[in-house]
């Protein structure tokens, strides 16, 4: 019976060009037999980082945002992650506005039009009319 190879060669694509990944096969004590990534792949990985396209974010805001972290996040991204919370909190608010404003002039029935302030004024909307 034949041994299992040592070493094994992965090929990946890196955007346009193909990157030798090596594998080492071990004698584990306590896991037995593992493969591990060998050293000469993982020098590598500083740069293949570098080499990488920049991202959306990167390329379109300001280096000075991109260049700067906190917690480790570049402020770029932080400012990606809070748009994306608050322009859609503001769409939606614009789009209720726009909902009650037709509503209160649609409903003519000062019944319905009574229970409808009333249910608007509970979701914490203004109660004056328009």
């Amino acid at each position: 019976m034949a041994s299992p190879p040592m070493r094994e060669r992965l090929t990946l694509a890196m955007g346009d060009r193909p990157v030798d990944i090596l594998l080492a096969r071990i004698n584990d004590p306590n896991a037995g037999r593992v493969w591990l990534f060998s050293s000469e792949s993982l020098a590598q990985v500083p740069a293949l980082s570098r080499s990488q396209q920049e991202t959306l974010v990167e390329r379109l805001m300001p280096s000075s945002l991109v260049a700067r972290s906190f917690w480790g996040i570049s402020l770029a991204q932080w400012i990606v992650w809070a748009a994306s919370i608050v322009l859609p909190l503001l769409l939606f608010w614009t789009a209720a506005l726009c909902v009650v404003a037709s509503s209160r002039r649609l409903i003519r029935d000062t019944t319905r039009r009574t229970v409808f302030e009333a249910w608007w004024k509970g979701c914490g909307g203004s109660s004056s009319s328009h």
